[in-house]
């Protein structure tokens, strides 16, 4: 599994900052974990993919 780190200038809300990429609200690839954690899945041409995209200590972790 490989993670990546990255620093924000300032204060970032990943649900808000991703909200675009999910398709109404019944989007079975997209959910928002009661910690703040965005969960989006997909198809890649390796086959099925699962991200999970979390702030903790100033940084966002995807």
């Amino acid at each position: 599994m490989e993670e990546r780190r990255w620093v924000p200038d300032g204060p970032l809300d990943v649900g808000l900052a991703l909200q675009p990429l999910r398709r109404g609200s019944g989007d079975p690839t997209w959910r928002l974990g009661a910690d703040g954690a965005v969960w989006r899945t997909c198809r890649t041409p390796d086959g099925p993919s699962t991200l999970r995209v979390s702030v903790g200590g100033g940084a966002v972790h995807g």
